[in-house]
């Protein structure tokens, strides 16, 4: 990951936009919003994202000085597979769910369709669905 972080941090500097604008000098000194940079932006900030995410990545190497940050790794490393799994059942019910409440016959508006019932689901999971909307629900016995 230091080879890809240090292709990153080349390709940066051939987009800095600090570099494009130094050679259209117009009275501000570092300053990045120059039209010949504008078209730079974007790719710049992507790959200066990627960087920082390299950076943070070869920071945890250094978890090995310190044995609870070494166990405090290794445990969000092995959590993160199961909050995947969570993530993943969680989005199969819901669309089964959504697929389920679509073929029902009701009127609600609120689950009309398989994506709008599938947002509502969310909703509901998340502790977002308001309550008039609950209340709404009892006047369709077969959503509840």
């Amino acid at each position: 990951s230091s080879l890809l972080l240090t292709i990153c941090l080349a390709s940066m500097l051939c987009l800095e936009p600090l570099v494009h604008c130094a050679q259209n000098y117009e009275g501000e000194l570092f300053w990045i919003y120059c039209p010949a940079a504008q078209h730079l932006l974007f790719p710049y900030s992507i790959l200066s994202m990627g960087a920082m995410i390299l950076y943070f990545l070869l920071l945890s190497d250094l978890s090995v000085f310190s044995t609870r940050v070494s166990a405090f790794a290794l445990v969000c490393s092995r959590v993160i597979s199961e909050v995947f799994l969570f993530l993943f059942g969680l989005c199969f019910f819901v669309a089964a769910f959504a697929c389920a409440v679509s073929a029902l016959e009701h009127d609600n508006p609120d689950f009309a369709g398989i994506e709008k019932s599938a947002l509502q689901l969310f909703k509901i999971t998340f502790g977002m669905f308001s309550g008039t909307h609950y209340d709404m629900l009892t006047a369709y016995p077969a959503l509840m």
